[in-house]
């Protein structure tokens, strides 16, 4: 096969196509282009150890899976999935816990406010539960990060957004069944307990009767909870960014504690379920014996 029919320079599918050498064309052999140029060494060979002839170094956004490489999912490369359901179910009993006392809390947030820096930064934590906020977030992700770019990482990259946002599109489908009156329309004199703000009094409606459970919430778990199995150093800084944006919703009286604890709950399992799926190119052998290695090391 000469080379004008091996296609060398050319490309196919975005990726450089190189020779096969055959037996016949080894460097060896005098027949064998440029194998007669000044400099080189038909003795010799550049071939590291375990190297065979035909393979060749490419750019790693130009690799392509193949049977040395498979897929991980984030459970396994973050080896957190198990305790992050777990806090998933303690989520869930703290949102029964808080729930009687849902009104003295909302009444409380409508009536004052934080004070100084603290008002602001937890006020400002929302463009981390808003639907426009978490898409920056992401698209800052997909630029920088070359596991989201590309072919291989078009996968991964919808599991990411699934789950950021999974959570909170479960969220509108239980509001759509389920009536509660949020804070800031509530008139606290006419409910004596929190199962009375599950109602459709006259006069409310809209979004105003949308208060179970918070999307907010459910958004700034997935999205935190997606950002800390990427990117394991920041998981700190993801959860307090959270639980600043679930805070958020009480402070604006949009919602009640329970409101915003179950929409966390919804949203942590939503995207734990997500990171289930492989998505991270991960090569053969590199995760299987690492349960709690990093995203980076694979």
């Amino acid at each position: 096969m000469g080379l004008a029919d091996a296609g060398l320079g050319g490309k196919a599918s975005g990726m450089l196509v190189l020779p096969l050498m055959t037996h016949s064309d080894s460097p060896n052999d005098s027949n064998f282009p440029g194998s007669n140029l000044p400099g080189s060494d038909p003795e010799g060979s550049d071939l590291e150890d375990g190297e065979t002839a035909g393979e060749a170094i490419v750019p790693s956004g130009l690799m392509e899976l193949d049977s040395a490489t498979r897929l991980c999912s984030l459970w396994e490369v973050s080896g957190v999935s198990w305790p992050l359901l777990r806090g998933a179910l303690v989520l869930a009993m703290l949102g029964l816990a808080v729930a009687p006392f849902d009104l003295a809390v909302a009444a409380w947030f409508r009536s004052s406010r934080l004070p100084g820096d603290l008002g602001k930064a937890v006020h400002l934590s929302e463009a981390f539960a808003h639907g426009a906020g978490a898409a920056t977030i992401l698209l800052a992700a997909w630029l920088l990060d070359e596991r989201l770019q590309g072919p291989g990482g078009r996968r991964c990259l919808s599991w990411v957004v699934i789950g950021s946002y999974g959570g909170g599109l479960v969220t509108d489908l239980i509001k759509a069944m389920v009536d509660r009156v949020r804070p800031r329309a509530l008139d606290f004199s006419a409910v004596q307990s929190t199962l009375g703000t599950f109602a459709s009094p006259e006069g409310i409606g809209g979004s105003d009767l949308h208060s179970f459970p918070s999307g907010h919430s459910a958004v700034a778990a997935g999205l935190g909870c997606t950002l800390a199995l990427l990117y394991p150093r920041g998981r700190w800084l993801f959860g307090v960014l959270a639980v600043l944006a679930c805070c958020q919703r009480l402070v604006a009286s949009a919602h009640y504690p329970s409101d915003a604890v179950f929409g966390a709950t919804i949203g942590l399992v939503v995207a734990t379920l997500a990171a289930r799926r492989p998505s991270i190119p991960c090569p053969a052998g590199s995760c299987e014996s690492r349960p709690s290695a990093s995203l980076k090391d694979c």
